[in-house]
């Protein structure tokens, strides 16, 4: 093959080598009217042999010259033009290689390669025939069929892999580091999601009220829209570009008539608001000589249980203080949450004996996980609000299967949940409820992207 694209090559070539040569003849032909350069020298000589031996006028003398010198142009352009005629017809001493011969030769060379060609092809239509009816065909349909089994076990392979990852959850909780600055605070929450989701994460939680200190005064100071604030846009474009879902902690939401929620937004991996739930019960707090603390002196409390559909169920959102509240979490876990997500932000005071419990205690109460994220505790500015950390994952059976302590930190978990349906169905507690003693109404609106 390689053979005969040389030659296929060489004869194109020669062949414009050709076509030019023909082309410059003929050019140089439509230059004289004389055929020969013989012809014109006779011409010459003529001339010049009278002018040598007729007594001219001086004016026909300088009219024979002219003619003369005329000629010898014309003579120059049919040598010129016998030359290339030379060229094509059969060549010149150190001239160019006759193209004509040289295409004849290819052609030949053509012809003879694919003589060849057509023999091989012959001995190999003889074999397949004389093969036909041996094991051959069987060979070849078998090797289909093995491919074909392979690739059924490639695509139930793939389901399998497809169903075990429908049934697991990587989730990253961000223990964030929160300063005075939002705008640092902006950075810190972007860096910390795109670490988590290029290590894995299919879902991120951040803390409560990240993006400002943890003082009623300061909630004014940096409350934004959501989801139209810098916060929340930058959570989206982080959402987006790490192609995670992201329950996007807390911030200070001021709405259009001025009111300032605790609200926490929920993305999808478009960077699309899907939810946003404003914390419900408000912290107010006064624990003699400990802590003392009145959310409600900035904020107004939600009007909204709020459950969002994922990818892997229903999950619940509540906010820090609405844990205290089993209500609440049944709410949730009656309208098919399988996790409940508290963004929160404990103190020091009520974090050591009241966080693990509570978590506990609701993962117990629904048969849900329970999902926790902190602020990192602020150990280098003692007059800041200390939070206790400790953000922790716990499973439908009171298991912490994650947690950590209070510096800045991701804490990871893959979240198996099957065991949902295995915790509910050894204790089936949706089913062993006595609603002629007691029972739990839910009033709350059901549109939670309102």
């Amino acid at each position: 093959m390689a053979q005969r694209t040389a030659i296929y090559g060489a004869r194109d070539a020669a062949r414009e080598s050709r076509d030019a040569k023909m082309s410059e003849m003929k050019d140089l032909k439509s230059q004289t009217k004389y055929k020969s350069a013989s012809e014109i020298d006779r011409k010459i000589k003529a001339l010049e042999t009278a002018q040598s031996t007729t007594s001219m006028t001086l004016s026909k003398e300088k009219e024979t010259l002219k003619e003369i010198g005329e000629l010898k142009k014309q003579r120059a352009v049919v040598a010129q033009t016998e030359a290339v005629a030379a060229e094509l017809d059969g060549g010149k001493a150190g001239g160019a290689a006759d193209n004509g011969v040289a295409i004849k030769d290819l052609n030949e060379q053509l012809s003879a390669i694919k003589a060849e060609m057509d023999k091989h092809s012959a001995v190999l239509n003889k074999i397949a025939e004389k093969n036909k009816d041996s094991a051959f065909p069987a060979l070849m349909k078998e090797k289909d069929e093995l491919k074909a089994q392979k690739a059924e076990k490639v695509a139930a392979s793939q389901k399998l892999w497809d169903d075990f990852k429908a049934l697991t959850l990587r989730v990253a909780l961000c223990q964030l580091p929160v300063v005075e600055d939002k705008t640092v605070n902006i950075e810190t929450a972007k860096k910390a999601i795109a670490s988590a989701a290029a290590n894995g994460a299919e879902l991120v939680v951040l803390p409560e009220v990240w993006n400002s200190s943890y003082l009623a005064s300061a909630f004014p100071k940096n409350a934004e829209p959501v989801p139209k604030g810098p916060s929340s846009e930058a959570l989206a474009q982080a959402a987006r570009d790490g192609r995670v879902w992201l329950i996007g902690g807390s911030v200070p939401e001021r709405d259009e008539s001025g009111t300032i929620y605790n609200t926490c937004a929920v993305f999808n991996p478009a960077g699309e608001i899907v939810a946003k739930h404003r914390k419900v019960h408000l912290f107010d707090i006064d624990v003699p000589g400990k802590i003392t603390f009145r959310e409600s002196d900035t904020l107004t409390g939600g009007g909204a249980v709020t459950v969002i559909d994922s990818p892997w169920g229903r999950i619940g959102i509540g906010i820090c203080y609405d844990i205290r509240f089993p209500e609440l979490s049944h709410v949730m876990r009656r309208r098919g949450a399988d996790i409940l997500v508290f963004p929160g932000a404990f103190n020091c005071t009520t974090g050591p004996p009241h966080w693990e419990l509570l978590q506990r205690a609701r993962a117990l109460d629904t048969q849900c996980f329970v999902l926790t994220a902190s602020p990192a505790r602020a150990v280098d500015n003692p007059s800041a609000y200390q939070a206790y950390g400790h953000s922790s994952v716990v499973d439908p059976w009171g298991t912490v299967l994650a947690t950590t302590e209070h510096e800045p930190t991701t804490v990871w978990a893959t979240l198996n949940l099957e065991r949902i349906a295995e915790v509910r169905s050894s204790i089936p507690l949706s089913k062993q409820t006595r609603g002629d003693l007691y029972q739990l109404e839910d009033v709350g609106p059901k549109d939670v992207n309102k």
